[in-house]
């Protein structure tokens, strides 16, 4: 695996974060420091992910013992004993949608480092850009990567929508009530 796609699996896993596990994502974030809160909308969750990623060791740190936790609880499917790396950071829920995605991605063998690896390069590439005066199109772009990665898993989880019923239901269903109440009356008026 190359550092773009380490790169780019990160930001899919924390657009799917905020969707599938949002609690846990504003935990994190607020224990680096930044001030997002449960009603904080979707982009600005992410716009704070990928600034903390870019600025804070403790979040890098912390985002990458979750996921590391999210791959081996999906590996071991929610059988996760609490290991002492990971006691005293935010743990994901026992199976998410992120563990998924990143065991697809990545093996549990291998998915500290790489996600380790991934972690630093995307801190560095918005660095980078953010050296050349362009961090918020930087932050943008990998916002945007991630809203679509969650957009698709949300998509994919959707129910599709009920069929409409037909439009003559209705109606018959009015003609067939006054026919009942017609012989109600009817049976009635003739018995007396």
């Amino acid at each position: 695996m190359d550092y773009n796609q380490a790169q780019d699996a990160i930001s899919k896993a924390v657009g799917i974060m905020s969707l599938d596990d949002r609690s846990s994502l504003i935990s994190l974030l607020q224990k680096s420091g930044s001030f997002v809160a449960s009603d904080s909308t979707q982009e600005e969750l992410l716009d704070a992910a990928f600034k903390a990623i870019k600025n804070s060791p403790r979040f890098r740190n912390d985002l990458q013992a979750y996921l590391a936790a999210a791959v081996q609880n999906e590996a071991n499917y929610g059988n996760f004993t609490d290991d002492s790396a990971f006691s005293n950071v935010v743990e994901p829920k026992k199976q998410t949608k992120v563990g998924s995605f990143l065991s697809s991605v990545f093996t549990s063998e291998n998915i500290s480092k790489i996600v380790g690896t991934g972690i630093g390069v995307l801190g560095t590439k918005l660095q980078s850009n953010a050296n050349k005066s362009s961090e918020q199109r930087a932050i943008d772009y990998q916002v945007a990567v991630a809203q679509a990665e969650a957009a698709k898993i949300a998509a994919a989880a959707a129910v599709p929508p009920a069929k409409e019923k037909p439009k003559w239901v209705l109606p018959v269903a009015i003609i067939g009530g006054l026919l009942v109440v017609g012989a109600i009356v009817y049976f009635v008026a003739k018995k007396k």
